[in-house]
């Protein structure tokens, strides 16, 4: 049998009279030779599919960037990376896995990990995780993406809270940073100028996850679960945090509906000098620098009361199992955007901490940054749970219940407790 190649190579030579070659047989044998290059084995570029999350108007650039220079680097590897919105992007993953097209790696929200390691669809990386790979990594903070002992990413977009005060604001009051629960209660009292300017600033709303709830309930000692896994949002430590927020807002000194805003509009009362002081994370020193470059402000560890309540989150790069996935070639990548160069671009653009040791250790005495990056290794993460999210929302609910004076502490408490445990912890 004639292949299609030699029927087209003599459709060609037979035009080729007297030593010149027609257009058609131009064109044919172009055809041809662009066939042939294709069917060669060992050309066919290996690729990795990569979904990454937007933190900014700066992320997508910095992803095209990162993917030119690796292919510049290993032309023999075809990155393909798109960017999605926050918003939308857990159904997105949801839908890819369902139809068998998800991604070879993706950028999650930690929270979400527990269940794709329960379906089976996360990838182990401990293999590749050698002692010098993980010596290079900021104290703990590979334990964000771990599970039953087994480590399933890496940390992509670090955070970490704290408390942000307005220099002019204090000075003017003659107050002190708060360093504990008494000091920042009487600070708050004092910075408050009625609808003007609120002493502290709440975000209590269900995006957020319980941040704001978090930092007491660490600082009175309490956590969200116990060693065995029991839910103690209503222990006597949760309780005593929830107290403390509903005192500070009978008190009037936080911004007057907490439940109505979300982080990011919260943030807004600092930017604009309505709230003297707010907890919340490092990425919003480049946004104080692009939209309040005079504000004079500074940054403190959290007020601490039985101890200190530092959180610290951690985006996670979610390796997943992919039909026809080269390992080599997904790890290939993932080494070459964990280099310094790449990751402190990534921490400058979009206003994250460095989880590598050697750009941590170069911004620990920056004026701005070195707060934060001297209360990561310390700092605790919240609980990696299949159904931390909607749990985290009872928990809300029952912040605003109480805020709102429809339940007490304890009550409000009392009964997330009772609907996790029936709805999530089935118990």
């Amino acid at each position: 049998m004639v292949s299609r190649q030699t029927a087209w190579w003599h459709a060609a030579a037979q035009d080729d009279k007297d030593g010149k070659m027609t257009m058609r047989a131009r064109l044919l044998l172009i055809a041809v030779g662009a066939m042939l290059l294709a069917a060669r084995p060992g050309d066919a570029r290996e690729v990795v599919k990569f979904l990454a999350a937007q933190y900014s108007t700066a992320t997508d650039p910095y992803w095209k960037a990162v993917e030119e220079a690796f292919e510049r680097e290993n032309p023999d590897i075809d990155v393909q990376i798109e960017v999605s919105y926050w918003k939308g992007l857990h159904d997105k993953i949801t839908t890819l896995i369902g139809a068998k097209q998800q991604p070879d790696l993706a950028i999650i929200g930690t929270s979400w990990l527990p269940e794709y390691v329960q379906t089976g669809v996360a990838r182990a990386i401990d293999d590749r995780l050698t002692s010098e790979v993980r010596e290079r990594f900021v104290g703990d903070i590979l334990k964000g993406a771990s599970l039953g002992g087994k480590t399933y990413g890496l940390p992509i977009a670090t955070s970490v809270r704290a408390l942000y005060y307005n220099k002019k604001l204090l000075a003017d009051a003659g107050v002190q940073p708060p360093e504990n629960w008494e000091q920042f209660r009487e600070a708050a009292r004092k910075l408050t100028q009625g609808r003007r300017v609120y002493g502290t600033a709440m975000p209590i709303h269900a995006d957020d996850q319980g941040d704001q709830f978090t930092y007491f309930l660490w600082a009175a000692g309490g956590d969200w679960f116990d060693a065995q896994g029991n839910c103690t949002l209503n222990s006597p430590e949760a309780v005593e945090a929830l107290q403390f927020m509903v005192d500070l807002y009978k008190d009037k000194v936080t911004n007057p509906e907490p439940w109505a805003s979300n982080r990011d509009e919260t943030q807004r009362l600092f930017l604009t000098g309505r709230a003297a002081m707010m907890m919340t994370g490092n990425f919003l020193v480049p946004i104080i620098e692009k939209e309040a470059p005079d504000l004079q402000y500074g940054v403190t560890a959290i007020p601490a009361h039985r101890k200190p309540g530092t959180l610290a989150i951690t985006d996670t790069l979610v390796f997943f199992h992919r039909d026809g996935q080269n390992a080599d070639a997904v790890w290939k990548f993932v080494d070459f955007a964990y280099r310094l160069e790449w990751r402190e671009k990534f921490m400058k653009d979009e206003g994250m901490l460095p989880e590598l040791k050697v750009l941590a250790e170069k911004l620990e005495k920056d004026p701005k940054w070195g707060v934060f990056v001297k209360l990561l290794p310390t700092a605790k993460f919240q609980p990696n749970h299949q159904d931390f999210v909607p749990i985290s929302q009872r928990l809300v609910k029952a912040v605003q219940l109480a805020l709102l004076g429809k339940e007490t502490p304890q009550a409000a408490l009392d009964k997330a407790v009772e609907e996790i445990n029936r709805d999530f912890l089935k118990k």
